[in-house]
């Protein structure tokens, strides 16, 4: 295909603006690095919490359908690659290969790790995995059994992922027996800063009092409409694949990429008729600036520097096969007290186990790209040998036919 310069010079543009804009996103957190923790309630009752937090909302609601029906998933082997149908963003970044292991642990990589979703229970293996993965949707959905005392505890959850950098968590069959010691529900991103591969980490985290059966937890990236600080600029920064709503409750400008939920945000926001929101009670109006205090976790800045040094290697094309069915081990328990680095460690152990796969993966692609390399140039050889032979033949056919015809 040719461009002409002009096509050439305004792809050249937008590469450069594209370039700076990431940088200035990335920045941001290289220089304020307490937004990781940052959030902001907008309203909350006891059926829903929406709030802002870094680079995404969160909208959290109760008592909601599950929202992919049980015949749509397919059983896959764990802790190996699944190739996404479509680009996953996380937090500005691309991924196109994730890593599932033995506990849960979702890793996301694009070269080197860019985010994970840490949607298990600590010190538990799963016992079930199931996948959905379509060009509309990616969602797998994790199942966790315990027996105590001759009883059966389950706990269910699905981590949706959409095109459009939606992420959601949906719960389901919740034993309120894992959720006080062992639920572990977050997303989390490694945000790159300099050249010196300094990264910062940012997280979204879900409370442990919102973990239910049926609580529906939705992310959606705020984008430019958290810029706009009155009510004209903000429904005028519009677009088709997104709406900004002015909360009138908060004094602010959200996002919405969701039709479904622009009614729900907009009563929300609105103080004369947030009581017509289906909900048990009032909302609370929260209009300061939060930043949380207090926070048990620690940084993840150095275990994901630590992770994504591991991961070096560049992923190679390593699709599941969806129809075989899975072979799991017994679920295994181990005393509590669990401190959060062990959530770190979990994603660690998952990059170390990627790269080794990596590397197998690698040199079998290798391998057999060599031998079809050669099986190529047999047949391609002697074709080309032959084609030469045929046209060396045909002109001494024919000069001899010529010389005969000028010498009767």
């Amino acid at each position: 295909m040719r461009y002409n310069l002009l096509f050439g010079q305004s792809i050249t543009v937008y590469s450069i603006i594209f370039m700076i804009s990431r940088f200035i996103k990335c920045n941001e957190i290289c220089t304020k690095p307490e937004l990781k923790n940052f959030t902001k309630v907008i309203f909350e009752n006891d059926s829903y919490k929406y709030s802002h937090n870094y680079y995404y909302s969160q909208l959290i609601r109760l008592n909601q359908s599950p929202p992919v029906s049980n015949d749509r998933f397919g059983n896959v082997y764990i802790d190996e690659f699944l190739v996404p149908a479509f680009l996953i963003k996380v937090y500005g970044n691309d991924a196109d290969r994730l890593s599932i292991n033995f506990y849960g642990t979702i890793s996301m990589f694009k070269g080197e790790l860019v985010g994970g979703i840490l949607n298990f229970l600590k010190r538990f293996e799963m016992s079930n995995l199931e996948i959905l993965n379509e060009k509309e949707l990616l969602a797998i959905r994790l199942t966790y059994h315990k027996q105590d005392n001759g009883e059966n505890f389950t706990f269910k959850v699905t981590s949706l992922i959409y095109p459009n950098g939606k992420i959601a968590f949906y719960y389901d069959e919740v034993a309120m027996e894992f959720r006080k010691d062992y639920v572990v529900s977050w997303f989390t991103g490694a945000i790159k800063c300099g050249k010196n591969g300094d990264y910062k980490s940012a997280h979204v985290k879900v409370p442990k009092k919102w973990i239910q059966s049926g609580t529906l937890v939705e992310l959606e990236v705020l984008g430019d409409c958290s810029k706009h600080n009155s009510i004209n600029t903000c429904e005028d920064a519009k677009t088709p694949d997104k709406t900004c709503i002015w909360c009138e409750k908060s004094d602010i400008c959200t996002a919405s990429n969701n039709e479904d939920n622009d009614d729900f945000k907009i009563n929300g926001c609105q103080v004369e008729t947030v009581s017509n929101v289906n909900v048990k009670s009032e909302g609370t109006q929260i209009n300061q600036r939060e930043i949380t205090t207090g926070i048990t976790e620690p940084d993840l800045t150095n275990e994901l520097t630590k992770i994504t040094e591991s991961t070096e290697s560049h992923l190679s094309s390593s699709i599941v096969d969806a129809s075989i069915e899975p072979t799991l081990t017994n679920h295994r328990v181990t005393t509590t007290g669990i401190t959060e680095p062990d959530l770190t460690h979990e994603l660690t152990e998952t990059t170390q186990t990627t790269k080794s796969h990596l590397n197998k993966t690698t040199g079998t692609t290798e391998n057999r790209e060599e031998r079809e390399s050669k099986s190529s140039l047999y047949i391609v050889i002697p074709l080309v040998v032959v084609f030469f032979v045929v046209c060396i033949g045909c002109a001494i056919c024919l000069w001899l036919y010529r010389r005969k015809k000028s010498n009767p």
